[in-house]
């Protein structure tokens, strides 16, 4: 059905609206390609996985963080929870890494790190590039290649 070039699927058949070469899909609000095939829709990245590794496997998680690169490259086998490693934060802060925030009664930072839906305390700091050095320095050891720090 599809060709495979740079990250995108090209139809290789014409049909009702769209011709041999075109490529196929559209974009969600979330910013992954989706492709409509026998009254199904497809995320692209599923497909293209499927393609070239020859199985799918529960979750997989774009390396760049980039909903919609596709190239094989940046997709890998993830589980749940090294999927959610992975993510950005949901909100913006203002504080430069993930899981600092100030403690409520005294004037120190606090750095909490995540790992398969548990919290785990790191530690209070004084300063706020020693909690962002803490909370980096904790993700890496705990998530591995799926730490993301901002």
């Amino acid at each position: 059905m599809f060709d495979y070039k740079d990250g995108n699927l090209y139809w290789k058949q014409d049909r009702l609206i769209t011709r041999v070469g075109d490529k196929a899909g559209t974009k969600t609000p979330l910013g992954y390609i989706q492709i409509g095939l026998d009254r199904k829709i497809y995320l692209a990245h599923r497909l293209i996985f499927m393609w070239h590794h020859g199985y799918l496997p529960s979750s997989i998680d774009h390396i760049n963080n980039i909903s919609y690169d596709n190239r094989i490259e940046n997709l890998r086998e993830a589980s749940s929870s090294e999927n959610n490693c992975n993510r950005r934060r949901l909100k913006p802060t203002k504080y430069p890494a993930k899981g600092i925030y100030k403690h409520s009664q005294c004037d120190k930072y606090c750095v909490e790190v995540h790992l398969k839906g548990k919290r785990i305390h790191v530690g209070i700091f004084k300063t706020i590039n020693e909690a962002v050095e803490a909370s980096n320095k904790a993700r890496k050891e705990l998530h591995g290649d799926f730490a993301k720090h901002d």
